[in-house]
């Protein structure tokens, strides 16, 4: 498995969470999800990830994480 620091694409991020690329592509347009562009590809890290699915807030409290979902390191 991916490090916390190491770049992964949107898909793969997606695929670790349960959350499509296309939902955390609209979350990096809005500020919600941090990226980095690398090439043609937007790219994150598990790290920045994991503190974007902690953010979420569902009427004042903390979402709950995806379910089989890992935190990172």
């Amino acid at each position: 498995m991916e490090g916390p620091l190491d770049y992964i694409t949107l898909r793969r991020a997606g695929e670790l969470c349960g959350i499509s690329g296309d939902t955390l592509r609209n979350q990096a347009r809005r500020g919600r999800l941090q990226t980095l562009k690398l090439g043609r590809d937007n790219v994150t890290t598990r790290k920045w990830l994991h503190a974007y699915l902690q953010s979420r807030d569902t009427r004042g409290h903390a979402a709950p994480l995806p379910e089989g979902y890992v935190a990172p390191e």
